[in-house]
């Protein structure tokens, strides 16, 4: 959030959390899995379970990457 956004207590962005914002946006171009990401939306949308560790998270991700043939060149 910045300060043009309209809120009353809004602050400018520290560099940090600029490098940050542009750090998600650049791994989402291409394809980066984001585990933050995914344990907020996946709590928002079940609350009652539990969502996968990092750790099964990104082997879950490699699998999907790896294994379907439809996104490589041969």
């Amino acid at each position: 959030m910045s300060a043009s956004d309209g809120a009353a207590d809004a602050r400018p962005l520290t560099f940090l959390e600029r490098l940050a914002h542009i750090s998600r946006t650049v791994n989402g171009m291409f394809g980066v899995p984001d585990y933050d990401r995914y344990v907020q939306q996946f709590s928002a949308r079940y609350p009652d379970q539990k969502p996968l560790t990092r750790e099964e998270f990104e082997k879950d991700r490699m699998h999907d990457r790896y294994i379907k043939p439809g996104n490589r060149c041969l």
